[in-house]
């Protein structure tokens, strides 16, 4: 949770894998509402992956998951200010975890 917001990113929906981003607004007051959120590029259509907010950024991590069954090991910032997704590029591959 973030500035009293909870996103979420993708997950499937029956057999359709998603790549949306939504978060829920308003928490505490009497206007909650769902707000969706575009932006290109984005991490893509997943499920299984894992998500971490960073507050003081301003910002949430994602990290993998899973494709069809492909097993993915990217990593994505999104920038809840801007409203956008940035591919994290590792300096090297090094010690970069594996898929899952």
């Amino acid at each position: 949770m973030i500035q009293d917001k909870i996103f979420y990113y993708g997950g499937r929906w029956y057999q359709t894998l998603l790549g949306d981003c939504f978060f829920l607004s308003g928490l505490g007051t009497s206007n909650v509402r769902w707000v969706t959120s575009y932006s290109n590029p984005t991490p893509g259509s997943r499920r299984g992956h894992t998500m971490t907010t960073l507050p003081k950024r301003n910002s949430m991590l994602l990290f993998g998951g899973l494709r069809g069954n492909i097993f993915l090991n990217d990593f994505w910032q999104f920038d809840i200010g801007k409203g956008r997704w940035l591919f994290v590029k590792p300096r090297s591959e090094k010690n970069v975890p594996s898929a899952r």
